[in-house]
């Protein structure tokens, strides 16, 4: 891979880093206000609650995968496959760029 294209790709990492970071944060300060007074509003609220466990866990995630790859680009390993160790082709890490398997092990 050429370092145009590297750089590129961890410019997008970043980027998402910086998203995934702030959806993070968000949902924390969402659950820190504390519940309302009004007991139909805890209703809702609990609802609303499952659903920013869901989003804060797959944030967390991808946040953790995100930033592995960007371990890897500097340490000059990224863009190898974790399973057969062959190169991960170039137009699939444009696509996805955090992607830790080839095509055929995908």
């Amino acid at each position: 891979m050429n370092k145009e294209t590297l750089v590129k790709i961890k410019k997008t990492l970043e980027l998402k880093r910086e998203e995934l970071s702030q959806r993070v944060a968000s949902v924390k300060q969402d659950f820190a206000k504390g519940r309302d007074p009004d007991l139909q509003e805890q209703v809702t609220e609990r609802e609303n609650e499952e659903v920013l466990v869901q989003i804060q866990a797959e944030a967390e995630q991808d946040l953790a995968t995100v930033c592995a790859a960007l371990i890897k680009i500097d340490q000059g390993d990224y863009g190898v496959c974790n399973s057969c160790n062959s190169l991960i082709d170039e137009k699939r890490l444009m696509a996805l760029p955090y992607a830790v398997s080839c095509i055929k092990c995908a």
